[in-house]
């Protein structure tokens, strides 16, 4: 799966509709310090909206554009398939109320690290499906990614909690 989109080490999956309000620049930032740590790892960033130019621009402003797979708009078999081809989702959204994003990631068994904030919680069991971290502690997102993307174990063992918790 990784091959079919290029991917030649383990990825971080940013999934959902891009705005602004997504908190997506602070997302960009993490993984720039997460590529400083494990200089193979790529961003894959599937959904479309206003602020996807905005993003393509910033992630080359981070020098991260050569490792940043903007896939667009997917559904069905291309969605899951890219899903499937990630070792991890970040999401730092402060406004998700209900992130079918995250249910999506869960039960394809991708254990997802995301903000303390509105309906995520709900959705990630913190140490357990993933990682919960406070909304401005961008060291602990960039520990809790590369943690997962580091320690397939554990990040393997995050995802089949993570499906199983879904799909009951």
């Amino acid at each position: 799966l990784k091959s079919r989109i290029g991917i030649s080490d383990r990825a971080v999956l940013i999934f959902g509709r891009l705005a602004k309000e997504k908190n997506l620049d602070y997302a960009l930032e993490i993984f720039k310090k997460v590529s400083d740590r494990r200089t193979g790892a790529a961003l894959v960033i599937v959904g479309d909206g206003p602020y996807r130019r905005a993003l393509e621009e910033r992630a080359r402003d981070l020098g991260i554009a050569e490792k940043t797979y903007f896939m667009g708009r997917l559904s069905g078999d291309p969605l899951v398939a890219t899903i499937n081809a990630c070792d991890v989702m970040l999401t730092t959204s402060l406004s998700e109320a209900q992130p079918m994003t995250i249910l999506q990631a869960n039960i394809c068994g991708v254990p997802v690290v995301g903000a303390r904030a509105a309906g995520t919680p709900e959705c990630i069991e913190d140490g357990v499906t993933g990682f919960l971290v406070n909304p401005d502690d961008t060291d602990m997102f960039v520990e809790n990614v590369s943690r997962l993307l580091s320690d397939d174990s554990r990040s393997k063992k995050m995802g089949v909690a993570a499906h199983e918790r879904v799909a009951a």
